[in-house]
């Protein structure tokens, strides 16, 4: 062959086989393309703040094993990281239109099958890429890295160095008794027929997808929005997706209006392997929904310097999206913390443990995540809580982290730790999540403690004059409405409290109203 025709051909082929990617890997980034990148952070705080307002869009936040983010970047994005030293990884060169899943590799669900390509895999957190159209389904070891932080300053919670018993609180947890749990769980799990706009009506399903949803789930929301209205909060229906079940807020005002907003919230929805037809969701989530009731009933009676949102979302089991949706509305409100409750009445082997998923990143949360420990600590609940600073992102306490308010989740013990072994509920996500497998005592524990916490939370008022309900300064005939209202309506629990029971003798009586009307324009003084 002639020299300039080798030539040629040996430049042909080189061009051909620099055209050709690497084995394994998305080709290489193109001007304006988009990539998925680990980028490791010298000050995780600091970093999270600077990185949250670079021009990239940060996914994720995790703390081990070393503190990173994982975010999606263009070429100038790439090179904004680069010039301020920060060292990148690129995990997908080609993230345009991708989907991606983070993968927990500590807790109970570790071993399961996962769908898409491997990215990424410390030992801690995995990262895949979804194929184009593919289908799975969530659950807790697992969650969409779809939702990009929003850097938000915000004011922290008033609280303690330490914390205290309250006389008040203890009143408090001590109503929250098994057999008002029990009897909403049965009925919010199917167990046992229920009344729902006057009429009977048993819920088997509370599962959010259909076209329509189920009748049960949508009866499910309205069940929840008709107990709290009864409480007198301002209750809504928050509506995310015009075919799915709404999520249900109530509002009970604070007296302080510099004292911001806590909400206390747990997933409505459930699943399970015939879910449109069957899904009872005991545990995940009836458990943590009648808690949320339950502290309503309760604390509708007390006043607190800070506004109560309790919250019920819908749509969790699909990928957060009525949190998210609720989360991406309320973003510039003065929110200063948020506990979760999912799957909180399962012990198998009376620990009694349980875990409070937190995010370190996030200012002020590991300070919530505490102020739980210390409550359990303070009132001597039977718990043995362990915080998770890097927690786990399945569950609607990471919609409120993408917005920089600091949320925790308070669940049974999903994640293992040395010496203890891993109690994860045995019928999850399957038809026997059921209230016979409760263990009850456990259930009554993990309720009083979130109940407490989030009075402390809230601030609660002790310094008010006994018949001075509604903390006006003055014994008005607002006062004397309420406990006569509760004289009226004896058929329920609900309407019952120790405030209103002056003599102690189990119920709301005249005897009750009369000293009430006794105490008229008094101050306490």
């Amino acid at each position: 062959m002639p020299r300039p025709t080798l030539m040629l051909t040996n430049l042909l082929l080189a061009l051909l086989l620099i055209a050709v990617p690497v084995a394994g890997a998305h080709a290489a980034p193109s001007p304006g393309a988009e990539m998925l990148v680990r980028v490791a952070l010298p000050d995780a705080p600091e970093a999270v703040r600077t990185l949250a307002q670079a021009p990239l869009a940060v996914l994720a936040v995790e703390t081990l094993p070393q503190a990173y983010v994982l975010a999606r970047a263009d070429l100038a994005g790439l090179d904004w990281l680069k010039a301020r030293g920060y060292a990148v990884r690129v995990l997908d060169a080609d993230a345009a239109g991708a989907a991606y899943l983070m993968v927990d590799l500590t807790g109970a669900l570790a071993d399961w099958q996962r769908p898409g390509v491997e990215l990424y895999n410390d030992g801690v957190r995995a990262v895949r890429r979804l194929e184009t159209g593919q289908q799975f389904t969530l659950d807790k070891g697992m969650w969409r890295l779809d939702q990009p932080l929003r850097w938000i300053e915000r004011q922290p919670l008033r609280l303690p160095e330490s914390i205290t018993p309250l006389p008040m609180v203890q009143q408090i947890i001590d109503q929250l008794t098994q057999s008002r749990l029990l009897a909403y769980a049965n009925e919010l799990s199917g167990e046992t027929p229920t009344v729902i706009m006057g009429q009977p009506f048993t819920i088997v399903t509370r599962y959010s997808p259909g076209n329509p949803p189920p009748q049960s789930s949508m009866m499910a929301s309205t069940y929840m929005a008709e107990r709290l209205a009864r409480l007198g909060l301002n209750v809504t229906t928050h509506t995310w997706n015009a075919s799915r079940p709404p999520n249900v807020i109530a509002e009970k005002p604070g007296l302080d209006p510099n004292a911001g907003i806590v909400i206390i919230s747990a997933h409505l929805d459930n699943t399970s392997g015939d879910p449109a037809t069957l899904a009872p969701g005991a545990d995940d989530n009836g458990s943590g929904s009648v808690a949320l009731l339950l502290a309503a009933e309760i604390l509708s009676h007390y006043n607190f310097d800070a506004t109560l949102r309790f919250a019920l979302f819908t749509g969790e089991e699909q990928g957060m999206y009525g949190s998210k949706a609720y989360a991406a509305m309320v973003q510039n409100q003065d929110i200063r913390g948020v506990l979760n409750m999912d799957m909180i009445a399962w012990d198998a082997v009376s620990g009694p443990d349980m875990d409070v998923h937190s995010r370190a990143s996030v200012p002020n949360n590991t300070t919530l995540a505490n102020l739980f420990i210390d409550v359990v600590s303070a009132y001597q609940l039977p718990l043995t809580p362990v915080r998770y600073d890097n927690g786990i992102t399945a569950s609607d306490h990471s919609s409120f982290w993408n917005y920089n308010i600091p949320a925790i989740l308070a669940i049974e013990n999903y994640t293992a730790d040395p010496g203890i072994p891993r109690d994860f509920h045995a019928y999850y996500h399957t038809i026997n999540d059921r209230v016979q497998h409760y263990n009850n005592a456990y259930y009554r524990a993990m309720s009083q403690a979130s109940l407490a916490t989030f009075a402390h939370m809230a601030g609660l008022r002790t310094t008010c004059y006994w018949a001075d309900l509604n903390c006006s300064g003055l014994v008005d005939s607002l006062d004397i409405a309420r406990p006569a209202s509760a004289w009226l309506a004896q058929s329920g629990q609900w309407n019952f409290s120790p405030l209103y029971d002056v003599d102690g003798n189990g119920r709301v009586d005249v005897v009750d109203i009369q000293r009430f009307a006794a105490e008229w324009g008094s101050n306490g003084s």
